[in-house]
């Protein structure tokens, strides 16, 4: 008799097919460029939203409303959540580790940051497949990348979602290390990619001409990112009961996302920090 004859050898013969039609699905699911990815997906979509409605609202204020002052749009931005370091220490406005990370100084900075968001946004959503971790990745790098900066930088001011969205490369980064022996050559050459723009990124900001990038929040950022990611999948691969150094970096971001923050408010509390307010809303 042939196995083609027997029932039950052409019921495995079914559930071989549809496995094999499982993994081919798989396999484009890993894909860089999936189409699927290329729907909306709704909080990045809501992000960018909101990045935009404040930039817009601000130019409605500026023109409408606050004219008073000499150099008015700089001190707009400081009203609208601005993160600057006399403002958290001298007056306990913590809301501005948040606010600043949605606030754009101009529509290039908007525009610029908008195609971060659009690029990178997306597939970062579509792989972490979970709204609210997403949303918690880009408020935590942003509020690590403002820790950073109140650590090291208290007198100028910041605002921009940059610090934020370079935490999604902590997240390619961590992708990256946990499955570099199961990614395809053509995800590697993505990552490959991705790293040098963060390197040139990095680099440009310790130029003459790139004074105007926030260096220190670009690191916390990336770190606050990676950290993250670390934590929220590390359940998901089975390399997590054996393999050391797995363990070592979830313990190192656990640490990382707390330490910094207490260190830089110590820091700082036995310093007399200015008001940057006093300087440019005269």
């Amino acid at each position: 008799m042939s196995n083609v004859d027997n029932p039950e050898n052409s019921l495995n013969f079914k559930k071989v097919r549809i496995q094999s039609s499982n993994s081919i699905e798989t396999k484009n699911d890993d894909k860089i460029y999936n189409p699927s990815m290329f729907k909306l997906k709704a909080m990045n979509s809501f992000i960018i939203f909101l990045n935009s409605f404040i930039y817009f609202l601000q130019l409605f204020v500026f023109y409408s409303y606050d004219k008073k002052y000499e150099n008015n749009w700089k001190c707009l931005l400081i009203k609208f959540g601005a993160f600057q370091a006399g403002k958290v220490k001298n007056y306990k406005e913590y809301y501005r580790f948040i606010t600043s990370n949605f606030i754009h100084s101009s529509f290039a900075h908007l525009f610029g940051n908008t195609l971060a968001l659009i690029f990178l946004g997306y597939i970062t959503e579509h792989e972490i497949n979970n709204k609210i971790h997403y949303l918690f990745l880009y408020l935590i790098s942003g509020i690590e990348g403002n820790f950073m900066y109140y650590l090291l930088n208290q007198r100028n001011f910041t605002v921009g979602a940059s610090g934020a969205i370079i935490g999604f490369c902590g997240h390619f980064i961590i992708s990256f290390l946990l499955n570099y022996r199961r990614i395809n050559l053509e995800r590697k050459y993505f990552f490959g990619i991705l790293f040098l723009v963060v390197f040139l990124n990095l680099s440009y900001g310790f130029t003459k001409e790139g004074e105007n990038i926030n260096i220190p929040s670009h690191f916390g950022g990336i770190f606050g990112g990676f950290a993250y990611c670390v934590i929220i999948r590390f359940k998901d691969y089975e390399i997590r009961e054996s393999n050391i150094l797995a363990k070592r970096m979830f313990y190192f971001s656990i640490i990382f996302l707390f330490l910094l923050p207490v260190v830089a408010i110590c820091v700082v509390a036995f310093k007399n920090v200015p008001d940057v307010i006093d300087f440019i809303c005269k």
